[in-house]
């Protein structure tokens, strides 16, 4: 893929995207003048979205097939992003398919102890022309309580954030293949999946070190997933992710309120 006709090419290219996306997102404070001082109220959201500081990461096909086999679990209707509290102070972009890019940034220091992101999301009404219609939600989470801000009920993130949690916990959690791309690099192929740096800056590109593998037997068979295994205090001192094989299950009885019986 061409990064170019991506449009992370220009939220980490072109300034005037940024100014754009301040004036939409504090259309009663900002006026679009270049230059100008920051409003009050206005400058959190221009660290979240400058470029500066960042490292971008490239999501490949091959990791999001996988985030499909992670099984994750809410709890009363909400993920665990407290299991994100040991992340170290970052911004970075993660440069997903059909157009979308999460920007995060995990905040410095234990009184702000949040992780903010900045989701957006492009569709093409005339690729020729490169027009179109960019949707952008902001929103962040307390990364020591799990507090969530109201606009995890917009619909905008609604829709990212399964992807998101799992694609965390895939990078942070798990034995992942980092690949650097420097400007003008490429790497892949049509078949497996070509990516061209055409940024101005390095790109990471994320593959998966998990070996899948399929099995075909009769019988009652528990398909391969991901799991997540939760620290206990004794053995393991932080949440991690680990792959768990496709394997065959013997039958079973299950008696009303008792125990269950292997056959």
């Amino acid at each position: 893929m061409k990064l170019q006709n991506h449009i992370a090419y220009r939220f980490l290219n072109d300034e005037k995207l940024l100014w754009e996306i301040m004036e939409l997102v504090h259309p009663d404070i900002f006026k679009t003048v270049k230059g100008e001082e920051l409003p009050k109220g206005a400058t959190a959201t221009w660290q979240l979205i400058h470029p500066e500081g960042n490292k971008s990461y490239y999501i490949t096909e091959s990791v999001t097939e996988k985030l499909d086999l992670l099984k994750v679990k809410r709890k009363e209707g909400r993920y665990d992003y407290t299991i994100f509290k040991s992340l170290t102070p970052q911004k970075c972009t993660f440069i997903l398919p059909d157009n979308r890019l999460v920007r995060m940034v995990v905040a410095e220091g234990k009184e702000n102890p949040v992780i903010l992101f900045d989701y957006i999301r492009f569709v093409f009404e005339d690729k020729k022309a490169g027009t179109g219609v960019m949707n952008n939600c902001l929103f962040f989470v307390d990364r020591v309580t799990g507090e969530q801000c109201e606009h995890f009920g917009h619909p905008d993130v609604v829709e990212i954030e399964d992807y998101l949690y799992k694609l965390l916990c895939f990078i942070y959690l798990s034995e992942i293949e980092e690949v650097v791309l420097k400007p003008g690099q490429k790497m892949g192929t049509r078949r497996s999946g070509k990516v061209i740096n055409e940024l101005k800056q390095d790109i990471t590109v994320i593959n998966s070190k998990w070996n899948i593998t399929s099995i075909r037997t009769e019988g009652f068979n528990v398909s391969g997933h991901f799991r997540l295994l939760e620290p206990n205090g004794t053995t393991r001192l932080q949440t991690t992710v680990t792959w768990v094989n496709p394997f065959q299950k013997n039958g079973y009885v299950r008696k009303a309120l008792k125990e269950i019986i292997e056959v």
